[in-house]
């Protein structure tokens, strides 16, 4: 009978009086959002209401049904799907774990954002948005998240809906399906996909998409928000596209948004929410407070009395309540200290080698245990990739091959050799490419040696030169002489050759070649040229 006069005690604190009409006389009235909020959080604690959904434990302000949570954190149970699953909000998220503290208060919610769309190759720009389930919640600013995008010729700006403030910006372009089958799982650095860091808590987010116009195009553009280690790349998603089991969720922060900070709200005693003795406030990074259990204590400091002393081993640090979505490891088992048990059951239970997927201690708190480095118990012929709590395994890529001995897929002969050819036919271009820059380098010192820089500048300064005057490529001249063949030879001077030469506008023109070496007659030669620039004719180039 506890629950009725502590409920009562706090309900008359909030009374506000107004006058009843032509009698003068005041009399009170109770607020409604705060009787509502107290009335489901002594119902929470009464055990009035579902404590859990499927695998997932419930504690105030969340619950299923507005009667037993606080506006704006109320969960829907769908029995409809396997095992239950449990939905917030609206727009409506379905809920795949809640991280715990070790304080006992619900820190954290796991939840997929996962897009795809189509972006015609003719379209220009695009524009894609998220909205979170509710005021109180974000994406987290501060767990390391990322938003990855997956197409082909497309730049991506990721923007706050809130304040319009930029995120980030990538890019990613596409080169043929030879050159992206050879792509190592894994890479995402611009090349099919690229990923935003986020920094910020997010409410919601527009992404604005835009054509970069480079390489392959593609309509199909995908977008995801996970860990920066929470989703692998593979070149085959852009055909096939994601498959949303073998992504890790994105976790959302949330917070009783009411108040901007613990300052204001416990100026408000009609509507803070740390109600329970032996409880603190918190400010929340994504604006708002949390409340928890004061240290040497644990329980929901949202109830009046949710928060007890510790009494022997201490809590499991930052547990994760598993969803029912990741059907194929339920039962998920822990080990404590040595002692297995089911989650959210007192009930000792064997270790089951397929269940004791996510392992906890109380020194360490809750880690995932990666399955495919224990490749003896969980076989995988084929790539394995760990998840939360689980793995999977898909067949090798097209072109290789599982070799039991090296426990991976390998190329096998064919495509070994079409690596081996294609890698032969970069060698080649890049030593030509080489070659090339080699001799432009050897013909641009031969210039300098002979004092071609300095033709250049008494061609600039003479005021008298010819406008056509201009100094010709060796490829030119020896295309105008047939190579400077000796039939087109006219005449001999001291200084060189005198060849007959028909340019590309079909003018015929003497063209002399020097043949000395010696920088002072190299001097004599320029010094020649210079006088033949005094003169104006068209047989003189």
């Amino acid at each position: 009978m506890r629950d009725g006069p502590i409920c009562a005690l706090r309900t008359r604190r909030n009374e506000d009086t107004i006058e009843e009409p032509g009698t003068g006389q005041a009399r009170s009235t109770l607020l409604p959002l705060v009787v509502l909020s107290l009335a489901a959080a002594a119902a929470a604690a009464g055990g009035l209401c579902p404590a859990s959904c499927g695998m997932i434990d419930i504690s105030y302000p969340f619950g299923v049904g507005p009667a037993c949570s606080l506006q704006g954190f109320n969960l829907t149970c769908d029995s409809n799907t396997y095992g239950n699953q449990l939905r917030l909000g609206s727009p409506n998220v379905s809920v795949d774990y809640m991280t715990v503290s070790a304080s006992g208060s619900i820190t954290a919610l796991a939840a997929h954002v996962m897009r795809s769309v189509s972006m015609p190759s003719a379209a220009a720009a695009y524009s894609a948005s998220w909205e979170g389930p509710g005021r109180p919640f974000a994406i987290s600013g501060s767990s390391n998240m990322s938003l990855f995008v997956l197409g082909c010729g497309v730049a991506a700006a990721l923007l706050d809906s809130g304040t319009g403030a930029a995120v980030g910006n990538c890019s990613v372009i596409c080169a043929g399906e030879q050159v992206m089958e050879r792509l190592p799982d894994g890479l995402c650095a611009g090349v099919g996909c690229c990923r935003i860091d986020v920094r910020v808590p997010l409410r919601a987010f527009v992404l604005n998409l835009s054509r970069t116009g480079e390489g392959v195009i593609r309509d199909r553009v995908m977008f995801l928000v996970t860990g920066r280690d929470g989703y692998t790349f593979r070149a085959s998603d852009l055909e096939q596209g994601i498959d949303a089991g073998e992504v890790a969720p994105a976790l959302l922060d949330w917070a009783i948004p009411d108040r901007p900070n613990c300052a204001l709200a416990v100026t408000n005693r009609a509507s803070y929410a740390c109600v329970s003795n032996n409880s603190e406030c918190q400010d929340s990074p994504i604006g708002g407070y949390v409340c928890h259990s004061s240290q040497g204590f644990f329980g929901n400091a949202y109830v009046v009395d949710g928060c007890v002393p510790n009494q022997g081993n201490p809590p499991l640090r930052d547990s994760i309540y598993a969803s029912s979505r990741h059907s194929n490891v339920l039962p998920i088992a822990i080990e404590q200290q040595g002692r297995a048990g089911m989650w959210g059951t007192d009930v000792d239970a064997p270790l089951v080698s397929k269940g004791i997927l996510i392992q906890c201690d109380v020194e360490d708190g809750c880690t995932d245990i990666d399955e495919c480095l224990q490749p003896d118990k969980y076989i995988c012929h084929g790539v394995c990739r760990n998840s939360l709590g689980s793995f999977s395994c898909t067949e090798c890529p097209h072109g290789t091959e599982f070799d039991t001995a090296a426990r991976k897929c390998i190329t096998i002969g064919i495509s070994s050799g079409g690596g081996l050819l294609f890698l032969a036919t970069i060698a080649v271009i890049l030593n030509r490419r080489w070659k090339k820059g080699v001799q432009k380098r050897l013909r641009r010192r031969y210039f300098r040696k002979n004092k071609g820089i300095l033709l250049e500048q008494l061609i600039s300064s003479d005021q008298n030169a010819s406008d056509s005057t201009k100094i010709f490529s060796l490829a030119k001249l020896e295309k105008a002489t047939n190579n400077f063949d000796q039939a087109h030879v006219v005449g001999r001077g001291g200084h060189g050759t005198v060849y007959k030469g028909i340019l590309m506008d079909q003018r015929v023109v003497a063209i002399k070649r020097s043949k000395l070496v010696a920088n002072a007659e190299i001097d004599e030669f320029i010094n020649e040229v210079a006088i033949l620039l005094q003169i104006n004719h068209r047989n003189v180039v």
